[in-house]
């Protein structure tokens, strides 16, 4: 005899974040404050020049 449950009983399963803690955090706020200023002159250039940057 079977002691798991049936599909429609069981308790979905939710995934996990994982945490950071805060250096880590700052790092990536960091790096994505840089990526976001290297996309916002790219897309000048773009827009001003028709050329595309670094992108």
């Amino acid at each position: 005899m079977s002691t798991s449950l049936p599909a429609r009983i069981r308790r979905p399963v939710t995934p996990r974040t994982a945490s950071m803690d805060e250096p880590e955090l700052d790092k990536v706020a960091d790096d994505l404050r840089q990526f976001l200023e290297l996309l916002e002159r790219s897309l000048t250039q773009f827009i001003a020049h028709g050329e595309p940057g670094y992108l």
